[in-house]
């Protein structure tokens, strides 16, 4: 079974169910013993009238109403991460006259009414739920004019070109990688966290700002900690990170790109990132559907999911055994979106009235010229950039090469934070 009408779903539903939806939206009154078509045919015309249907809408409880609104948003969902964010869902009993039961929860409420109706037999291992064909353009047009429907950002459009400047990400990493090299007795916590002295003076080199005590306090620093896991082992930089050292910033961007992509649940645990309840290769499972997403307007995590489901539906069971609710597989998709804007591949947008989004569950981006080069890099030109022959403060200036001794001075000595990288043979064989 696939998406249908209202009244063809109806006359798919036994006879209790749609003598209970009857009962509840009033239109058993005028037919107490009609048969099961005349009903149909009144319920069907009950959504269909714009003034008994808006009627109907400021009726619903305000969780339903949002319910609604998320089904317009999402469209067809799986039944196991609808049923756990707005259930229980029951079998309806309605098989006499008098008042009609009480339902126990949004879901069950619009199920019962005819708005929400299965895509698949009842116990199907992949069951669906979805609104009626015929009514999602007017259903949308009614909780847009009630008010119901979040605002859509402006449109913004693909931005143009590619960034002159290179991502903060970069001089922090080669910034992080020479601290690690310069203080090669520095013993890190659990293996993987810097000493909080250590840490705050770290965090005048780089661009990223704050003055942290730890890393469970600046989510950016564990996460550039998380990254560069792979280049050094105890502190100590491995060849991993020599050859990352060496190559041009463009090949530096890409690998640490491919790196978050497909880090292993384990790495993203111990380094406390959120997206890390899946198999590795979680966000490169939906992230090049960022490509197919309208360039005219600006999306969040609900469109990502959104197309997610229905891109890849053979995908539900492995989702609904990693998350329970919609809520959580939108926010781990709203916290692997937010990474990406610490790439530079996608940029925050605005909401009408020019005001700036702010970082939540939801928030609007859109996908920015690197972006496009990092999901795509055969489609879209690589970045043409290169380190700068002089040191930027604060951060440490040239990471294209490696470091050729250790420095003897303190951790916070400002000289250290001029230390320019240098290429070295010994260093490199």
């Amino acid at each position: 079974m696939t998406a249908s009408t209202l009244a063809a779903a109806l006359h798919a539903r036994p006879y209790p169910e749609v003598r209970l939806a009857a009962a509840l939206l009033g239109v058993r009154r005028a037919l107490p013993h009609g048969p099961k078509a005349a009903w149909v045919d009144a319920i069907t015309a009950l959504w269909h009238d714009p003034a008994p249907r808006a009627r109907a809408i400021a009726q619903l409880p305000p969780a339903a109403r949002t319910l609604l609104a998320r089904l317009l948003a999402m469209g067809s969902l799986p039944a196991p991460l609808l049923i756990h964010q707005a259930g229980p869902l029951r079998l309806p009993t309605y098989r006499h006259s008098g008042l009609p039961p009480a339902p126990h929860s949004p879901l069950e409420r619009l199920v019962w009414v005819g708005l929400i109706t299965p895509d698949s037999p009842p116990g199907h291992p992949q069951a669906r739920l979805s609104l009626p064909t015929d009514l999602v353009e007017p259903l949308r047009a009614d909780l847009a004019a009630q008010g119901l429907l979040p605002p859509r950002p402006a449109p913004t459009g693909l931005l143009p070109t590619l960034p002159s400047a290179l991502p903060d990400l970069l001089p922090d990493m080669a910034a992080y990688l020479s601290f690690l090299h310069q203080h090669p007795g520095l013993r890190l916590r659990g293996g993987r966290w810097l000493p909080s002295a250590a840490l705050a003076a770290l965090a005048h080199r780089l661009r990223s700002p704050g003055d942290p005590t730890s890393h469970a306090r600046h989510p950016a620093l564990a996460w550039l900690a998380f990254l560069a896991a792979g280049l050094h082992g105890q502190g100590e930089i491995s060849a991993a990170g020599w050859d990352y050292l060496t190559a041009a910033p463009a090949a530096q961007l890409r690998r640490l790109w491919q790196g978050w992509l497909h880090a292993p649940p384990a790495l993203r645990s111990a380094h406390r990132q959120p997206v890390c309840r899946l198999a590795a290769g979680w966000p490169a499972l939906w992230a090049r559907l960022l490509m197919s997403l309208p360039h005219d307007a600006a999306w969040g995590a609900t469109q990502v999911a959104a197309a997610l489901l229905a891109a890849a539906p053979q995908l539900d069971p492995y989702l609904c055994a990693h998350f329970r609710t919609l809520d959580e597989l939108e926010q781990d998709i709203a916290d692997a979106l937010a990474q990406m804007a610490r790439f530079g591949a996608l940029q925050p947008s605005s909401l009408p009235g020019g005001t700036e989004s702010d970082e939540g569950a939801d928030a609007p981006y859109r996908l920015t010229a690197l972006g496009r080069w990092l999901l795509a890099p055969d489609a879209a030109p690589a970045p043409a950039w290169a380190w700068s022959t002089t040191p930027a403060a604060p951060a440490c200036a040239a990471a294209g090469s490696a470091p050729a001794r250790p420095a003897s001075r303190g951790c916070g000595s400002r000289a250290r934070a001029a230390h320019r990288w240098r290429r070295s043979a010994a260093r490199l064989s």
